[in-house]
């Protein structure tokens, strides 16, 4: 089965990925900003098929896409990915025990820095609240 970029109905300049119809009969259809799929065709992660200026794609393509968007959300750039997908039809993320730990080392650190940032702003929108309260309490004086 192939799945073709075509062009979106509601927005002028962008694009979505279709599915065939029994394939949007079956569930939801696979959509990616065209954007998207371009940059990792780029960096030659996905390679689709071309009728003109239509991208298509197999569903081994578009199971690699999800290991791709997988591995970006576990934080691996590009070029990790490229080499945790292995050969071309890689059908998982080829993760090292080591891999798994400093990944998770590095999230966590993340992690504390996005709660230490949250607390920041939370002070910070606390001493707006206090502030609004001081001018009302002097204002009513």
């Amino acid at each position: 089965m192939l799945f073709a970029i075509i062009p979106a109905r509601r927005a002028v300049g962008r694009r979505r990925v279709t599915s065939a119809d029994d394939h949007l009969r079956r569930g939801a259809p696979v959509r990616h900003h065209v954007r998207t799929l371009c940059f990792y065709e780029a960096k030659r992660l996905i390679a689709p098929q071309r009728q003109g200026a239509i991208r298509l794609y197999r569903r081994s393509g578009c199971e690699r896409l999800t290991l791709i968007l997988a591995g970006r959300r576990l934080g691996f750039t590009p070029a990790e990915i490229r080499d945790l997908l292995g050969k071309p039809d890689g059908k998982t993320l080829q993760l090292t025990r080591e891999q798994c730990v400093a990944r998770i080392n590095a999230l966590e650190q993340q992690k504390r820095n996005i709660e230490i940032a949250i607390a920041e702003l939370r002070q910070i929108y606390s001493s707006f609240y206090k502030k609004l309260l001081e001018q009302a309490e002097g204002a009513s004086r």
